[in-house]
Parts: structure tokens; C-alpha cells; sequence
């Protein structure tokens, strides 16, 4: 459910207990809803923390909260023209 997202930025609060990470989507992820974006993001944090903790060597991995910002015309990394 993942396809047509980008993540775009990403903030550490203060603390490190809080990573804002924010993302986009293409029209047609749009057009079916961002509902279902933002649930499968939020299923995908647990295995995404733990990912970070193992592979930075943290003790603690820092809470994810995923932000939406927008539409984007095409995701980074695609050339234009390319579909």
C-alpha cells in the first residue's frame, strides 16, 4: 500500500524520543485515499524502529509520527517522462 509515497523530511526532537518524518504521495495514491497511506506507515513503524535501533546501535529507537505535506507530481528519483 506503500506505492506512490515518498518520505521527504525528517525531524529528531530535542530529546530524540520524537522523529517527524514527512512524506508526499503521487495523484494516484491520492486518488485512492490517504486513509490507507497513513495506516500502513503506522503498521510499518514498529519494524522501522526496531530497524533503526538495531542498525544505529540505539538502546532506545525514537517514536515515529508520520506527517503528510502534499502531492507531488513524481516521486524522487523518477525522471521526467518516466511512468
Amino acid at each position: 500500500m506503500l506505492e506512490g509515497v515518498a518520505l521527504t523530511s525528517f525531524e529528531l526532537a530535542p530529546d530524540g524520543r520524537l522523529v517527524r518524518i514527512g512524506y508526499t504521495v503521487t495523484p494516484e495514491a491520492a486518488a485512492s485515499g490517504l486513509r490507507p497511506v497513513q495506516r500502513a506507515l503506522d503498521r510499518a513503524s514498529g519494524y522501522l524502529r526496531s530497524q533503526l535501533a538495531e542498525h544505529l546501535d540505539l538502546k532506545r529507537a525514537p517514536q515515529l509520527r508520520f506527517i503528510y505535506i502534499g502531492v507531488s507530481e513524481r516521486l524522487p528519483g523518477e525522471e521526467e517522462g518516466a511512468s
